[in-house]
């Protein structure tokens, strides 16, 4: 079976591969059609030969069900640079419970200079081969900054990034803290990373114009306010409750909440940086749940989807701060859940 038998005379992100109509949906890369996988330990491996890249971030999806009502069971983002080093394979390995019908699908949402001459993907269950996708292709990549960083995150200099224990003795979370009156503590550090997240961004304050939304807002707002910025801060995560005002110099929200649907946070998002005047900035936290788990198993936000957050945010032309999911020396277990925060800037 090939790759791109779905949509064979489109063009793929990498170039070279499929064909010269116009990409069938944003970012597309390609997408096999659905193929019954046995129950088992699953290994799926894309081999992309004559792979070059420069830079790029491929984000690989593997989805299972019938058409309609298909569920995501792996999501991974891979440079592209690091894949072509790696002579253009990727692994993955997951445990299908059941019988299920697997889709394979790419997509690249940032800038690339992709090229390939051939992509196959092969599937294996118990060391079996269940099937072998190839398809032909021609084309280049460039490095770009890495989508997530490895070093632990810092408060002092915020980024996109988890609470980690160590933050909490940091003196810029403790003034935030005093600012707003908070206890010095994990509970307090949403509030204290959107403040210092914009003041880091934007430096002084004095005269821009803001507007905040969910937990904490009136405070935040008077931190704001003490900074010498015009500020409107509204408790209620309904935007039908907000105020229509536009061409803020910088926004924030707030949402930590029982249970997260991914889709519904990032329109939120799209609204408030909409919101902002071009190069407005926006700092985000909510519920973070870490390991690398399926959607279905989660009430809140993964990995997977965070980073899928950044990658649709890239591809509509705005920046967002590098990743870091580290929360300390060692990994917190499975299941933990934390704030996270997200910075970013609309295009300008």
């Amino acid at each position: 079976m090939n790759p791109f038998e779905l949509a064979p005379s489109h063009a793929s992100r990498i170039g070279g591969l499929g064909g010269a109509l116009p990409a069938p949906e944003n970012g597309y890369a390609f997408r096999t059609k659905p193929l019954f996988v046995p129950a088992g330990e699953v290994g799926v491996t894309l081999t992309f030969e004559g792979l070059q890249a420069s830079k790029g971030v491929l984000l690989i999806e593997i989805s299972g069900g019938e058409e309609g009502a298909r569920r995501q069971l792996q999501l991974r983002t891979v440079s592209l640079v690091d894949l072509a080093a790696a002579g253009g394979v990727e692994h993955i390995a997951l445990m299908n419970g059941h019988g299920d019908a697997y889709v394979v699908a790419g997509h690249i949402y940032d800038d690339t200079d992709a090229i390939a001459e051939s992509l196959s993907v092969r599937i294996v269950v118990n060391a079996l081969p269940a099937t072998i996708q190839t398809a032909g292709a021609l084309n280049t990549m460039a490095r770009v900054p890495r989508l997530a960083g490895l070093d632990l995150p810092s408060f002092e200099h915020p980024t996109s990034q988890t609470w980690s224990k160590e933050q909490m003795g940091d003196p810029a979370f403790q003034s935030a803290c005093n600012i707003f009156g908070l206890e010095v503590d994990a509970a307090s550090w949403s509030a204290a990373y959107v403040f210092q997240a914009i003041r880091y961004l934007l430096g002084n304050l004095s005269g821009l114009k803001g507007f905040g939304a969910g937990l904490h807002a009136e405070i935040i707002s008077g931190g704001f306010g003490a900074e010498q910025a015009e500020v409107v801060g509204h408790p209620s995560l309904d935007p039908a409750h907000w105020p229509p005002a536009k061409n803020f110099d910088f926004a924030w929200l707030i949402f930590e909440v029982p249970i997260i649907h991914a889709g519904h946070l990032f329109w939120m998002i799209n609204l408030l940086l909409d919101r902002l005047r071009p190069g407005g900035v926006l700092a985000v936290a909510f519920t973070f749940e870490h390991g690398r788990m399926p959607r279905e198993q989660c009430e809140v936000l993964t990995r997977g989807d965070v980073e899928v957050f950044a990658l649709r945010l890239l591809g509509q032309g705005h920046s967002v701060a590098q990743l870091k999911f580290r929360a300390g020396n060692q990994p917190l277990p499975v299941g933990t859940r934390t704030p996270f925060g997200l910075m970013a800037q609309r295009a300008a």
